[in-house]
């Protein structure tokens, strides 16, 4: 982040910090219940959002070298991504044209020129072109090798990471477009060269947008981490600033940011800060000042109720000593347990499962929650939904009015 930028958020949290106030929505509004728990919400979220958006598949580290591939499952569909020759990434389907068979191991990775169907045989290059198949004059003619590589699905890389839309084409990802101004304060963090520390997944009894809530919020800390992070944070006191419909950021601050003095804000600024990147549909980047924690949400596959999270722990290029460095990691895995896993992710079971109880039937958005009403209003716009999938407190039935 430009020390400009980290000034300016200073000025203005401290501004809010001292007038006791916070960033204001205009309005209330309500989110259905059932976003959280209908299956025919979360199909059309998965044909109407997650085929069209790019998404994060893996860190460019993972395929260092000409040749290397990964195979990932991204919102249910196996890819392998290749590194090619020209050094650009491409993601084709995990599957054998033939019949289907996976090419890789789920979850494997390695060095290939190409790749080989365990099933019949039939050879591809890294590229995903048809390049053997046994027997084939004698018992596939006039099939054309060329109609018949690997299904291809568009990638890019940005920032260390490998981007794709898990619908099928050969389009081109443009992914500094989608981030706007907020590219620029990416690239000055030299994100692609922030090493991967730590990865794991986590599949939880949560709708995804259950995670996504919490980590959207800046009125939760004094009340769900009263021993943890929330001594430190000012609570219900933050900045939000949306670059595009696809990116924005969330930045909170710590106590003493009411006593800093602004005329001595050249020598750290980042002190006072707690910022967070929204990089929608699913990625939330929460930094630290020698880490970045990377969630990226994708929704089960089968059950509206469930979700899996990936969390990947980045470190800073500045470390050098190797011991330092683990025992950092371990430190702030073991707090990600403590503060995400135990306390957010706790209550968010019990959101979720007080959302299903068919009690009632939306749920409030208040005007100190304008990162959760950009993210909702997103996906109702990708759905289709009128008035972006949320209503204005006062428009139709109130609670009053329901018999619950």
């Amino acid at each position: 982040m430009l020390r400009s930028t980290q000034i300016d958020l200073v000025s203005r949290l401290r501004d809010l910090v001292i007038n006791k106030t916070t960033t204001y929505l205009d309005d209330l509004w309500l989110i259905p219940t059932s976003h959280y728990i209908d299956a025919e919400r979360a199909r059309r979220e998965m044909d109407s959002l997650f085929a069209v958006e790019p998404v994060i598949a893996a860190r460019s580290s993972q395929l260092a070298e000409p040749g290397a591939y990964l195979s990932v499952k991204v919102m249910g569909v196996p890819l392998i991504l290749v590194r090619q020759d020209d050094g650009s990434v491409r993601a084709v389907g995990n599957a054998c044209r033939h019949r289907g068979t996976q090419l890789v191991e789920e979850g494997s990775c390695g060095v290939a020129k190409t790749f080989q169907c365990p099933y019949h045989g039939w050879k591809y290059a890294s590229d995903g072109r048809l390049s053997r198949v046994p027997h084939h004059f004698e018992s596939f003619v006039p099939m054309e090798k060329r109609l018949w590589g690997l299904v291809n699905y568009p990638a890019a890389e940005r920032h260390g990471f490998i981007w794709v839309r898990t619908s099928p084409g050969d389009d081109v990802l443009d992914i500094g477009a989608l981030l706007g101004d907020l590219d620029a304060e990416l690239e000055a963090h030299d994100l692609a060269n922030w090493r991967l520390a730590r990865e794991e997944v986590f599949d939880e009894a949560m709708n995804w947008k259950t995670v996504a809530d919490g980590i959207l919020d800046p009125y939760h800390p004094e009340f769900v981490h009263p021993e943890t992070v929330g001594p430190y944070i000012n609570n219900n006191v933050y900045v939000f600033d949306a670059f595009t419909e696809h990116a924005a950021r969330l930045v909170m601050s710590k106590k003493s940011i009411g006593e800093a003095d602004l005329d001595e804000l050249h020598e750290n600024p980042a002190k006072y800060l707690f910022p967070n990147y929204v990089l929608l549909p699913n990625t939330f980047m929460v930094f630290q000042s020698r880490h970045f924690e990377v969630w990226t949400i994708e929704p089960h596959p089968t059950d509206p109720q469930r979700s899996l999270t990936h969390i990947r722990i980045l470190t800073s290029p500045g470390f050098t000593d190797e011991t330092e460095h683990a025992e950092y990691v371990e430190q702030n895995w073991a707090l990600f347990q403590k503060v995400a896993y135990t306390e957010d992710w706790g209550v968010a079971r019990r959101a979720q499962k007080g959302i299903a109880s068919g009690a009632f039937t939306d749920t409030i958005v208040g005007r100190n929650e304008a990162p959760v009403h950009f993210m909702h209003s997103f996906i109702g716009k990708r759905l289709g939904d009128g008035s972006d999938g949320l209503r204005l407190l006062g428009e139709g039935p109130q609670p009053s009015d329901m018999k619950c």
